[in-house]
């Protein structure tokens, strides 16, 4: 379990350098799959692995910018880090 953390916490942090520095598609699309896959092998149940998976894709398609204002910024990283909320607590 713990080496999935590790793992996912590496994942998390390449994908969103490259997300942020080229291709998009890297940070919001293939992240949430590679998370969800992760969850998958730690024992999760796969539809709430489906389900967290398409809820972090729609929440990372969300505007975080500079030209989105810091409530909008708020709601966004709420529901980037809400998504998971399927796995449990």
């Amino acid at each position: 379990m713990e080496m999935m953390m590790i793992i996912s916490m590496g994942l998390g942090g390449i994908m969103f350098a490259v997300g942020g520095a080229g291709p998009k598609w890297v940070r919001r699309f293939l992240l949430p799959v590679c998370l969800g896959i992760i969850a998958l092998i730690s024992g999760n149940t796969w539809y709430l692995c489906l389900a967290m998976t398409l809820c972090l894709i729609g929440a990372l398609c969300l505007p975080y910018g500079e030209r989105t204002s810091y409530p909008l910024k708020t709601l966004v990283f709420m529901a980037i880090f809400g998504s998971t909320a399927w796995l449990g607590f």
